[in-house]
């Protein structure tokens, strides 16, 4: 499902100040590449690295793009407006994009709590393993 209503959508809900900088960060890069240059690339991983680096940017301090002066977030949304676009066209599949899976290095043979997936050692209180019968993390029975 879109998530959209029976009504269709309503583009005013766009905060505007925002839409204009992510429009014009859209513009500085089809002057910066070329013009729906991001519909010839394959699967949308180089939006996403893209979107990452320019979040990185802004949770480092950095608002504004020092080349276009644009800010930083307005560059991600940009990008991540791609991707999505591509996600509802059905092409964003690639072998970057995998679910996570939770890994257990084989060596500590570490018992899982069934319930929320961590590690039990996450479950201590204090020195002495939780032993009661529901998650501490989110509740309910162990199984």
């Amino acid at each position: 499902m879109s998530g959209r209503t029976k009504k269709g959508f309503d583009l005013t809900r766009i905060p505007p100040l925002a839409l204009r900088e992510i429009a014009d960060a859209i513009q500085s890069g089809d002057e910066k590449y070329e013009r729906w240059d991001w519909v010839e690339m394959k699967d949308g991983s180089e939006d996403v690295s893209a979107a990452m680096r320019h979040i990185s940017h802004f949770l480092h301090g950095h608002d504004r793009d020092q080349e276009s002066g644009l800010l930083h977030l307005a560059h991600a949304a940009a990008r991540l407006c791609y991707v999505i676009e591509r996600q509802m066209l059905g092409e964003t599949q690639g072998a970057w994009r995998r679910p996570m899976e939770r890994k257990v290095p084989a060596s500590t043979k570490e018992e899982i709590c069934a319930q929320c997936g961590l590690p039990w050692s996450t479950h201590l209180k204090g020195e002495t393993r939780h032993h009661d019968p529901v998650c501490p993390k989110i509740g309910g029975p162990k199984s």
